[in-house]
């Protein structure tokens, strides 16, 4: 074997044929055979290929076991399994009353599906705190809930007894009367702007709640209150869409809501696996419109370059026979794509379709000069072959250099379009020349070449290679300059459809340090240790806060109890099944007609002369003409019911549950609140971050400051930049172990190191511009795209390599190497290639689309030098050629 290799590279550098030689005897005798072994192996490999196909999308496993930090989180998700695989329900509303409502009725109804979800958990839904909750509370705060409440106690003592508009309305005419002083002035005020704003709009139609709670604790901002809901739910890995039934419930249950007044109320869906699924849909659904765009885009390139209809069919079905090998190749060595490793697809078509480029423009070349068919294909076989096994070689060492490395994603991407090379010049070199053979494409012979590229540029490699090389050498230099500049994104939230509801609540969350879902865990042997680092956590600058199993069980609990006891006894009692009680319109009707005369004479008063009361009355004279209408009065009166009477009837709820708390140890806790932080002797220290770590800034040093303490942490941020540095490292070492191996490579095939160097000087001034314009153009590298530039080792190496060894044949006759039909192939093999990448920048998921616009930049960038630097230094460094 080694010395066949050698034979190999050997007729490589002394430009003797190393394909053997009764290869072309078996396509002329043997071509319809070829064609049904290939046609039936790829119609195996296409069944196996559906029944099989399957695209990973989790980040964490973009990064090999290997990894310490990797070691760390599977032992996190092994010891905290309901920690993983979840969806988070966000509800945004207007009133912490609408928050609340929302949330249990979405709780009540989720929980109806035990065999959709596994478990359905609200922080703040708990049964326990809705009873206990006040317990978490300071003792201040305690105190002026219960001043609140004993200023409210004789308005709500009023309603408690009946639940009703009429009474509601007779209430607040007994406090707007000229000798109550029910309440002070202040929260007076803030009743008649909370009654206002949601009487006008009754009166206009348009949906609101008044929110009692904040008015008894007489707040009057107007904020965003926000519900959580934790699903763990059972996944169908059968269905292309693993959590389609839950997703199904939820909608489900939005829609009930939209039926109950509360369509205003949002209700978002996130999560880790919100995000994998949709990071799996992007991709997945991207795959085909980019395979489809890639190839139709390589069609119209071909059709133009080759302007032969048979070729140009030929050369299709030989790309796409090669892609379904490559296909089944991946499922039956690795058994999956990641989110990474899909790209080959792309890659496959831009790079494999230059194998045919190359072929069909020689054979063409050497028919229209006069070659017969046969020989005219052993010819093609005899000088193409060197040349594409070469470029065979160093593209996919630019593929396999990711193997050895630790990043997973690229490593299987590696050995999938690394083996993919392989597979594609063995399609090239069989079923393409069998083709050929059997249906022979016709041209029109002549005695002169073909039309070369414009005399002025074909000539100015040659004219003015001084020039060229010291512009070349001066935006290297630039290029190298910018180096420190280049920078890399490693938030995996950039790489996911941006559109995508889970992204952009994701990314909402994170602004908020209390609410973020970027918390590191660390888990610890004993309560004591974690107590003792909690501690420790909570001095650093780049925390907010840290919760453990000790932070559930409050402190102080006899003197809370006691002063809720006392609080307890300005509640009106409230009945077990408090209802809104519906009188009759016209009582309504009067009770509001009451409520607008005594309004009225409060601003007679001097005290009520405000602005506030006179747009009450205004707002509330309005009402009155509408409820006279009787078409409109039931329906005005069913809103006055929903924005007033339902917001006070959940806060007589909660506030009676909450009057009844019990003192309890961490060992009376629910399992399902002690179960998140406590695993068999494992104890965990959830920290939050201060900063919004969509900053990667902020990201690196809250993780960095952590990890100076305690190397066990673990959770997405120390994933997210532990992964960025293995990644960094990985395509480091890609890069030099490509270069190192190709350098190689080349030195044994060619046995010239001034022609190693000629074919590398092209491709190291493309990287360093390549380097320069992403800084100047703000491209950052990421997760995805950064697997290109090992990959560009590949790419030019490849046109260099093919001037080149056309250079060195006598073909070129004193002619300039850009007349040749080498040097076309290499342009329509580029634009083939840029516009096969193109299809990625259209992709939902950002990532693809980065891959696809470094990868245009890139080749842009390398063509451009390959054709105007590489002539240059021919002519100046190697005219003995």
């Amino acid at each position: 074997m080694l010395k066949q290799r050698i034979d190999i590279l050997r007729c490589i550098r002394e430009n003797t044929p190393c394909l053997p030689v009764w290869l072309s005897g078996l396509i002329f005798r043997r071509a319809l055979l070829i064609l049904v072994v290939a046609v039936a192996l790829t119609a195996g490999l296409t069944v196996y290929t559906v029944l099989t196909f399957r695209i990973d999308t989790d980040f964490a496993k973009m990064v090999s076991n290997r990894v310490p930090f990797r070691q760390e989180l599977n032992r996190f998700r092994q010891a905290f399994p309901q920690l993983n695989d979840v969806l988070l329900l966000v509800i945004d509303a207007k009133t912490p009353e609408q928050a609340g409502i929302v949330r249990d009725l979405l709780l009540e109804h989720l929980r109806r599906e035990p065999k959709v979800f596994r478990s359905v958990f609200a922080p703040r839904g708990n049964a326990f705190f809705k009873k206990n909750g006040l317990l978490y509370r300071n003792t201040k705060e305690l105190i002026d809930m219960a001043d609140n409440l004993a200023t409210m106690q004789p308005f709500l003592g009023s309603l408690a007894q009946e639940m009703s508009l009429e009474s509601l309305f007779a209430v607040l005419a007994d406090v707007f009367g000229a000798d109550s002083n029910a309440l002070d002035k202040d929260r007076l005020n803030l009743l008649l702007t909370k009654l206002d704003g949601a009487v006008a709009k009754v009166g206009s139609g348009e949906p609101d709640w008044i929110s009692w709670q904040n008015l008894m604790q007489g707040r009057s901002e107007d904020q965003t209150h926000r519900e959580f809901i934790i699903l763990v739910p059972n996944l169908d890995y059968l269905s292309l869409n693993p959590i389609k039934s839950a997703l199904n419930q939820i909608e489900h249950a939005k829609a009930e809501l939209a039926d109950k007044d509360f369509a205003d109320v949002s209700v978002r869906v996130t999560g880790n696996l919100a995000l994998n699924v949709e990071n799996l849909f992007s991709v997945r659904q991207g795959i085909y419109l980019m395979g489809a765009a890639s190839v139709g885009m390589v069609l119209v390139i071909l059709i133009w370059g080759l302007k032969s209809g048979r070729l140009v069919v030929f050369s299709m079905i030989t790309l796409l026979m090669g892609m379904d090998w490559t296909f089944g190749f991946a499922m039956l060595a690795i058994g999956r794509l990641n989110i990474i490793s899909v790209t080959f697809v792309v890659l496959f078509v831009g790079l494999g379709i230059d194998y045919s480029i190359q072929f069909c423009l020689r054979y063409k070349e050497l028919i229209v000069n006069g070659w017969n068919h046969p020989d005219a294909i052993q010819r093609t076989l005899e000088e193409t072959g060197n040349t594409l096994l070469l470029c065979t070689l160093t593209t996919a060492t630019g593929f396999y250099a990711f193997i050895p490395t630790a990043y997973s994603g690229a490593s299987e991407l590696g050995m999938i379009a690394g083996t993919g090379m392989f597979i594609n010049l063995l399609a090239n070199i069989t079923v393409l020349p069998s083709m050929i053979h059997l249906w022979r494409p016709q041209f029109l012979r002549c005695t002169t070449a073909p039309k070369p590229l414009k005399a002025a540029i074909s000539q100015a490699p040659h004219r003015f290679p001084k020039i060229i090389l010291a512009s070349s050498a001066a935006f290297f230099l630039a290029g190298v300059a910018l180096l420190p500049k280049v920078s890399f994104d490693y938030n995996p939230l950039n790489l996911n459809n941006q559109k995508a509801q889970s992204v952009r609540t994701a990314q909402d969350l994170l602004k908020q340090s209390d609410t973020s879902m970027w918390t590191i865990s660390i888990l610890c042997d004993s309560a004591t240790e974690a107590n003792r680092l909690a501690n420790r956590m909570k001095t650093l600058s780049v925390v907010e806060k840290t919760m453990m199993l000790a932070d559930l069980v409050p402190a102080d609990q006899a003197q809370k109890i006691q002063l809720i006891e006392e609080m307890a006894l300005f509640m009106p009692p409230i009945d077990a099944d408090l209802q809104i009680v519906k009188n009759p319109v016209k009582d309504t009707i009067a009770a509001v007609d009451k409520f607008r005369k005594a309004l009225a004479k409060y601003i007679e008063n001097a005290s009520g002369d405000s602005a506030e009361a006179l747009s009450m009355a205004r707002n509330v004279d309005l009402l009155m003409e509408h409820l006279r209408n009787p078409d409109a009065a039931v329906k005005i009166t069913d809103q006055l019911e929903t924005t007033m009477l339902m917001p006070l009837k959940y806060l007589l709820e909660q506030l009676s549950r909450l009057m009844q708390p019990e003192a309890f140890t961490a060992e009376q806790l629910p399992q399902e609140l002690t179960s998140r932080y406590i695993s068999e002797h494992l104890y965990r220290v959830e920290v939050f971050p201060r900063e919004n770590l969509n900053d990667l800034e902020a990201l690196e040093r809250f993780v960095m400051t952590i990890e100076e303490i305690t190397p066990r942490a673990t959770g997405t941020p120390v994933g997210i930049v532990r992964a960025g540095q293995t990644i960094s490292h990985a395509f480091l070492q890609a890069f030099i172990i490509s270069i190192a191996a190709n350098i190689i490579l080349l030195i044994f095939a060619t046995r010239r190191l001034r022609e190693v160097l000629l074919i590398l000087a092209p491709l190291l001034i493309s990287l360093g511009l390549i380097a320069g314009t992403t800084v100047i153009l703000k491209i950052p590298f990421n997760f995805a795209n950064i697997i290109v530039v090992p990959l560009l080792l590949g790419i030019g190496l490849d046109y260099g390599i093919h001037m080149v060894h056309r250079f060195r044949l006598k073909s070129v006759n004193g002619e300039t190497i850009l007349r040749t039909s080498t040097v076309r192939g290499v342009l329509f093999s580029a634009l083939s290639t840029i516009f096969s990448f193109s299809s990625l920048c259209f992709s939902a998921n950002q990532g693809t689309a980065s891959i696809g616009i470094m990868l245009i930049l890139s080749v842009t960038i390398m063509i451009g030098c390959t054709l105007l630097l590489l002539p240059a230094l021919l002519q100046m460094f190697y005219k003995q050629l």
